[in-house]
């Protein structure tokens, strides 16, 4: 899998990108969105180089990193 879609798990979410992706580089749980909805998954689950698009501010907002 080389792209993957993800928002924040058990009910947090995030203002902003930084917010959003500080807690994906420090391994906070999410929701995988991309192929098996509802999976919990994080950074570590991904190899390096994997573009990651973490949605945030209930969804509407997106930032696109690299893992």
């Amino acid at each position: 899998m080389n792209y993957v879609v993800v928002s924040p798990a058990y009910g947090r979410d995030y203002k902003n990108k930084s917010e959003a992706v500080q807690a994906w580089r420090a391994g906070q749980d999410f929701v995988n969105e991309s192929i098996w909805t509802g999976t919990y998954c994080s950074n570590r689950d991904f190899e390096a180089g994997v573009t990651v698009e973490i949605r945030f501010n209930r969804k509407e907002d997106l930032v696109i990193i690299k893992n």
